[in-house]
């Protein structure tokens, strides 16, 4: 089966009861390592390697691998490339041409400075390690559009049949305080997209819907529908860092991690006609048509969280080191500002209309999932080669009240979470040579499960690929590239939720297929000390 996301009606829906959907929790759960460009070069396989400030967040006991202190700044260019396919019909219909977007990005993804102190000893404590490193851990950067023509459903349709046992009157005084209707179906009813049959408060027509001669009501004509989104943000992690050396063959970490969640989101769907004489709609006894409408969702994320992360390397023999780390759960607190506006024309201007939402705000907590990673690294003499496994485990994820900790307030959700999501295995590897003392060529690949249990085995994996190089001066200064390529399996979105209204049969709901990739050029100034 293939993964389904959630559909831009339930996430419409859901910004009218506060936000807090499964799919964010997840979001903002999920790592996308960033670090100097030494470290994305080489896959972030840097368990069991150390020595390098961009290892700190995967490993803190890497700081007390390099005995002299680092500062690094890491600036870097981020550029997604999303397509996009539509399907007016998943169980029959092909999907369309693919719709392309690319979108750029530049940003600050790692910075740091460390300190070693040297207790100028042969054997047991030797040194200590202490630093401070900010380093992103996903770039919410993503840009996509599609649309294609639908004969057999509509959004306003569907909003129609899902309000069906309704009365009206949830529409009267102060409707967008009333937790009985969503935000996008109060727009649709203020704006005339929906309304009442004739001598019933119960009973709902979408605009682009019409009750035909036997009395069944369906979609009027062909539509065209379009949906897009716009992501903008980061989430990043500042981490301050001790270290221990242990007889250089011992290295032991701790972290404190405090984390940052930045997100700007904008969802829209659209429903355009193709003939308007297909959609006929009589208000105040005068005809008209419907042209077209459009519904969009405003999105803005803030969040902090904290949590811990210790490891340790050990060098059993100069060549080999071993490694592993782990990190406790992480608490957040999310505080959320979403909108919703929307607009509808008529072939009689008169009757066309807008709507804008009150902004609303949420708080809630929430509690992402534990990590534990493990790592071999081998010096080859002119080289070093290194490998690292990491697991999450996402069915712990919890949401609880902002304020009290309570979750019983979010039981289906989390219970969703339970059945939806499970435990990600990531496998990274990394390979550096040294042709020249101070010349260095880096390679690395990343495989990686996706969190949901229902999806294509045999497609579904995060990859990427990156690539690098490295100078390192005879004094202080070096300087790394680095090439990024993240591959992700493909989403399939379903654009509204399944069709309530009895009368249509036999067609499924639009769905969209999109493919992305993120490409990552990445650059680290960083000097010796």
């Amino acid at each position: 089966m293939k993964k389904i996301a959630l559909a831009s009606l339930l996430v419409f829906a859901a910004v009218g009861a506060g936000a807090q959907s499964i799919n964010d929790a997840l979001l903002f759960s999920e790592n996308d390592y960033y670090g100097t460009a030494r470290t994305v070069a080489m896959g972030n396989a840097f368990t069991a390697l150390g020595g390098d400030l961009g290892s700190i967040g995967i490993n803190p006991a890497g700081s007390a691998v390099a005995r002299y202190g680092q500062f690094t700044i890491t600036p870097n260019i981020s550029i997604m490339s999303t397509g996009a396919q539509f399907n007016a019909d998943p169980g029959v219909a092909d999907y369309g041409t693919a719709i392309n977007n690319t979108r750029s990005r530049f940003t600050l993804p790692n910075y740091g400075v460390s300190m070693y102190m040297d207790l100028n000893r042969r054997n047991g404590l030797k040194g200590f390690s202490f630093g401070f490193t900010g380093n992103a851990t996903s770039n919410y950067l993503d840009q996509v559009s599609v649309f294609g023509d639908n004969p057999h459903t509509s959004y306003l349709g569907n909003m129609a049949a899902g309000l069906q046992g309704i009365s009206s009157s949830v529409f009267g005084n102060n409707p967008y305080d009333n937790r009985d209707v969503y935000w996008d179906e109060v727009i649709g009813w203020r704006t005339g997209m929906i309304y009442n049959e004739d001598g019933s408060d119960v009973d709902y027509l979408g605009s682009t819907e019409r009750i035909f001669d036997d009395g069944s009501i369906g979609t009027g004509g062909a539509l065209t529908q379009r949906w897009g989104r716009q992501t903008r943000g980061y989430k990043q992690d500042m981490v301050m860092n001790m270290g221990f050396n242990i007889s250089d063959k011992l290295f032991l970490g701790a972290n404190l991690g405090l984390i940052s969640i930045g997100m700007d989101r904008n969802l829209y769907i659209a429903e355009e006609a193709v003939n308007p004489q297909d959609f006929p709609n009589n208000f105040e006894g005068t005809d008209t048509y419907f042209s077209y409408m459009r519904m969009r969702n405003y999105l803005e994320v803030e969040g902090s969280g904290v949590y811990g992360k210790f490891g340790f390397i050990f060098v059993p023999v100069p060549a080999f080191r071993i490694g592993a780390a782990i990190q406790t759960p992480t608490s957040m607190h999310i505080h959320e500002f979403y909108r919703t506006t929307g607009e509808i024309a008529f072939t009689d201007s008169r009757y066309s209309a807008t709507e804008n939402s009150p902004q609303g705000e949420g708080e809630y907590r929430l509690i992402s999932p534990y990590r534990v990673n493990a790592g071999l690294a081998w010096n080859f003499g002119t080289g070093v080669f290194s490998a690292d496994y990491e697991m999450a485990d996402y069915s712990t994820m919890q949401f609880k009240s902002a304020f009290d900790g309570y979750a019983g307030d979010f039981s289906y959700e989390n219970q969703d979470i339970k059945q939806a999501y499970g435990k990600t295995h990531a496998f990274r590897f990394g390979f550096e040579v040294k042709p020249m003392p101070d010349f260095a060529i880096r390679a690395g690949y990343n495989v990686a499960t996706v969190a949901d249990k229902v999806h294509d085995k045999d497609s579904a994996l995060r990859q990427s690929a990156s690539f690098g190089l490295g100078y390192s001066s005879p004094g202080a200064f070096f300087f790394d590239l680095a090439f990024r390529g993240n591959f992700r399996p493909n989403e399939y979105y379903v654009l509204y939720g399944d069709n309530a209204n009895p009368y249509v049969s036999g067609y499924l709901n639009p769905e969209v297929k999109i493919g992305s990739q993120m490409w990552d050029i990445v650059a680290t100034l960083g000097w010796r000390f």
